[in-house]
């Protein structure tokens, strides 16, 4: 009897780690499908249910839920799932991770921060052309750019000038014509050497 039950356990088991697997690469084949159709949301939410659902530890599952979750227009949660591939023993996977965490802080303006994380791609792989492109572009835009200007002191008097209620007064606008001054030779003046000559 103990035979048996302990054979029934074990087949049970197995038969779940089976499922597990099968429901694994179904939900990775949906998102690869969902991501070659371009619905990056869809492919996102595939991906997402084999990581975090089924516990999936494939560094490059956790890779393609990212990009797909970039491209779905969730940078701020792509970033956390390219930041738990920083510590993957595989080098390309993590200089990649990297190198994409570089483009979004560059999206946001942090060249600084994204020159850090380019510089750490290369160290984890140092054939990554992408991430050495990216590099030097960002470290010859940062050379070459000057600081700003400070900005302009503050005035003496802490209160704004307050622009007067009601209606502004029109300005006149100097209007062309013959009779205003500079726009045909006027004999009044000396000749100009420099300008043309105009029939009398």
């Amino acid at each position: 009897m103990k035979i048996l039950l302990t054979t029934l356990l074990l087949l049970f088991s197995f038969w779940g780690s089976l499922t597990r697997i099968h429901d694994r690469n179904a939900a990775v084949r949906r998102g690869a499908e969902a991501y070659a159709n371009r619905q990056y949301a869809e492919a996102a939410l595939a991906y997402r249910g084999a990581a975090l659902e089924l516990k999936e530890t494939d560094d490059a599952l956790w890779l393609n839920l990212a990009h797909a979750t970039l491209r779905a227009g969730r940078p701020a949660e792509a970033r956390t799932y390219y930041g738990r591939l920083l510590t993957s023993p595989n080098r390309q996977m993590r200089s990649v991770a990297l190198q994409q965490l570089a483009a979004l802080a560059a999206d946001r303006g942090e060249y600084a921060p994204a020159v850090a994380l380019l510089r750490q791609s290369l160290l984890a792989d140092a054939s990554n052309t992408g991430a050495r492109y990216n590099y030097e572009v960002l470290r010859r835009f940062l050379a070459g750019r000057t600081t700003p200007p400070p900005p302009p002191p503050p005035s003496t008097d802490a209160s704004p000038k307050k622009q007067p209620d009601g209606p502004r007064e029109q300005q006149t606008q100097p209007k062309a014509g013959p009779g205003t001054p500079g726009q045909r030779p006027d004999p009044t003046q000396p000749n100009d050497p420099s300008s043309t000559p105009q029939a009398r």
